[in-house]
């Protein structure tokens, strides 16, 4: 109680202090107002000021330039002990007052606009501790870090109605990088409903990945495959306004497949009847195996044609027994000897040196007209050679057409070894040019033994048939005089 008393009386004594000043201040300014009054007209300005320990407290003065005017402020300065505010409790004080010395008068202005506001120092900080950039509500500041509490960051929808909020939405146990990366470009995320990543992807879906989908939907800028050397792309895409959801299905078997298209083909370039398994289409021409060049084709008629390399081979034969020719240099009949030296009892031509035949073969209908032919001839000997000697042939052919005349006959021959006693052989001479020969001319020949180069084979030399081998390219012709 005795300190209460002490602090009421000396509450008292300042109280008396502060009254006593005041009422010299009241003095002073109507004393002032009196001089004013007798300098109406002339702009004059007066300044008295009373001291009281701590506080000095000025009186200003103005007479207006009208005369009937005088204007009068009240300054308050203090020492550099500062302005004391006393705390909530009452029992310190808050003191403001300069931190430097100052080279003339500044001012401090708080403008709290028409609100009550609050600033709440931590530590002993300066502005520029805090600020060296703007912040304000127009800037754009930049800061290496910020910390939100959890009620999250805060931005503004597009007509700043709402705020886009952005927080955790778990416990971290440690802090966490969220990273956005979007290329240099601007990126748009769209979200609707809830989502999570586990919803979104359970699979890679990197540029080096092979992601599998149940089902894709692309815009029609279509599907895009890089080609070959990655290049250009392949845009598959539909090329019309679809009614409802189609399935283009492609069924390879289990195989690799092909789709090779030249131009632009519809399904109507290609069918125009049925083609399956149980169907019996026609067609004005069909290859049924191989390329553009090596096929074959069954025509719109029926016939078969072998093209390119699959062209086959044929023999037209004739029996040797069924050549003649002059009797004087005919060759004798001479059996036919098996492995053994047995005598089959088969006859046929046994040629000497200087001995020969003629005959004719029709060039048969299945030939490829315009290819070249070979003539051969299958023959044995019965007699054993002496080492390897040899048998000599000539050929004098000519080619009869039907409706022109005959061309001059020409000579060629065709010389084979004989090494072995009862050895089949057969001496095939160089090919005949066919480029002018059709299916359906004939062939007229003279078939003879002539003298060998060397070592003459001494035995006779046995034909069993005579012919030439040619290219087929159709089992037969179209017609019974053409091709």
């Amino acid at each position: 109680m005795a300190e209460q008393r002490e602090s009421y009386r000396v509450w008292q004594m300042d109280l008396k202090s502060a009254v006593a000043q005041l009422n010299q201040i009241f003095n002073l300014i109507a004393n002032r107002l009196d001089q004013l009054e007798g300098l109406r007209g002339i702009p004059t300005v007066y300044t008295d000021q009373v001291e009281y320990p701590g506080l000095s407290i000025s009186g200003q003065f103005a007479a207006g330039a009208d005369g009937q005017s005088a204007s009068f402020q009240n300054v308050i300065y203090l020492d550099n002990q500062g302005l004391f505010l006393k705390d909530t409790d009452g029992s310190h004080y808050l003191i403001l007052k300069p931190g430097s010395n100052l080279t003339e008068n500044r001012t401090l202005t708080i403008t709290t606009g028409d609100a009550n506001r609050t600033i709440t120092l931590s530590g002993s900080t300066e502005l520029a501790d805090w600020f060296n950039q703007s912040v304000k509500s127009n800037a754009s500041p930049t800061f290496s870090a910020i910390t939100l509490n959890n009620t999250g960051l805060h931005l503004l929808d597009t007509n700043a109605s709402h705020d886009l909020i952005i927080a955790p939405g778990s416990d971290l146990t440690a802090d966490r990088t969220l990273t956005l990366t979007t290329g240099d470009s601007a990126r748009t995320i769209t979200l609707s409903g809830n989502p999570t990543l586990d919803d979104w992807f359970d699979q890679a879906v990197k540029i080096a990945s092979s992601p599998t989908f149940a089902a894709i939907t692309l815009g029609n800028t279509g599907l895009h495959i890089l080609d070959t050397n990655a290049s250009h792309d392949l845009i598959i895409v539909p090329g019309s306004d679809l009614t409802a959801d189609r399935n283009l299905t492609l069924t390879t078997g289990d195989a690799a497949r092909t789709i090779t298209l030249s131009g632009d083909p519809t399904l109507d370039d290609w069918f125009d009847q049925g083609v399956k398994t149980t169907s019996s289409p026609s067609f004005a021409g069909l290859p049924i195996v191989g390329g553009a060049t090596d096929h074959t084709t069954i025509e719109a008629d029926g016939t078969i044609e072998f093209n390119g390399a699959a062209t086959v081979w044929n023999d037209a034969n004739v029996g040797g027994m069924t050549l003649g020719g002059p009797s004087a240099t005919l060759p004798d009949e001479v059996k036919f000897t098996d492995e053994a030296g047995g005598d089959t009892g088969i006859y046929s031509w046994g040629f000497a040196v200087g001995e020969k035949v003629t005959g004719a073969i029709e060039i048969p209908h299945s030939y490829k007209e315009g290819s070249d032919i070979t003539f051969h001839v299958h023959w044995q000997g019965n007699d054993a050679p002496t080492d390897t000697d040899n048998v000599q042939w000539q050929l004098v052919y000519t080619v009869a057409q039907n409706g022109q005349t005959l061309d001059a006959a020409t000579t060629i021959t065709i010389e084979t070894g004989y090494d072995t006693q009862y050895e089949w052989v057969t001496s095939a001479f160089a090919a005949i040019t066919g480029t002018n020969f059709n299916m359906g001319d004939q062939f007229l020949f003279e078939l003879s033994r002539i003298a060998a180069s060397a070592d003459e084979y001494a035995g006779d030399a046995v034909i069993s048939t005579v012919g030439f081998h040619y290219e087929q390219d159709t089992v037969g012709s179209r017609q019974i005089t053409t091709k």
